[in-house]
């Protein structure tokens, strides 16, 4: 069982955490409590960590966006490019019976464009990069001579630029960085430290006698407060907003977690 197990701490967003135990720390290091400070420390790092990977993820997720939208633009001029090279092919199909040119075009199209454009053209984007990588490698290895004779080139060439800047857009989707399971992990890991860090405090701390019940409370003080804050976001049924660690100021824009985000949360009371 986890440290959680055992605990009533809402789980808050990644800022949140920062900031109060940015501020817990300070307070405990006052206190002259160096057990605390050191435990406070590394839940500081692991906080600072857990920040750095959404802003990680944040911004793999934005180019994963965007790697979609520019393939798509450049999938674009791809299906105008196949359409184009079919229409040379075709057209170069009319002619004397036996001829060379007529005989090289008619193979060409029977090779690649057998079933139309749209065969390869209406296809999921990874399959038609398949599709346009195994006919390049088709032109150059077999039918080098027909483009040449044809006077393809110029088509072939750009064909090959634009399915290579397609496959560079691809492959920014396919590879996104930091997943979000990473995201989730550090989240998870952070809320269980900072159960451990409570615990820290409630133990070092005992409430017997006044001066040390007031410690505690000072030290506790920042995280009670943005465990209230949480809890008033979810009394409003809205997913609470993050804080900047430094200065506690709100950040709308952006909210973590966001929709779909996070788990839904009961509604602890502190013990």
């Amino acid at each position: 069982m986890e440290n959680a197990d055992f605990m009533n701490l809402r789980r808050m967003p990644t800022g949140r955490y920062a900031r109060a135990l940015r501020l817990m720390r300070a307070r405990v290091k006052d206190a002259s409590l160096p057990g605390l400070e050191e435990r406070l420390e590394q839940a500081l790092k692991l906080s600072e960590h857990t920040l750095a990977l959404e802003l990680s993820w944040s911004t793999a997720r934005a180019n994963v966006t965007k790697a979609r939208g520019q393939a798509a633009l450049i999938d674009n001029q791809i299906d105008a490019q196949l359409s184009a090279l079919e229409g040379s092919i075709k057209a170069q199909m009319v002619g004397d019976e036996g001829a060379p040119e007529v005989e090289m075009a008619r193979e060409l199209h029977r090779t690649f464009f057998g079933q139309g454009v749209a065969a390869i053209t209406q296809q999921a984007f990874e399959v038609q990069e398949g599709q346009i990588d195994a006919m390049l490698v088709r032109l150059d290895e077999r039918f080098s001579q027909h483009v040449d004779a044809l006077g393809l080139g110029r088509a072939v060439e750009r064909l090959r630029r634009l399915t290579g800047e397609f496959k560079a857009e691809l492959d920014r989707d396919r590879d996104p960085g930091v997943s979000f399971d990473q995201v989730r992990a550090a989240r998870h890991q952070l809320h269980e430290v900072t159960c451990s860090v409570l615990i820290g405090i409630l133990y070092h701390l005992d409430a017997g006698d006044a001066s040390s019940a007031a410690l505690r409370a000072r030290i506790l003080e920042p995280l009670l407060d943005q465990q209230e804050r949480v809890a008033q976001a979810y009394s409003r049924h809205r997913s609470p907003t993050d804080v900047n660690p430094e200065t506690g100021e709100e950040i709308v824009e952006g909210a973590e977690p966001g929709a779909g985000e996070a788990e839904p949360q009961p509604e602890p009371t502190m013990a």
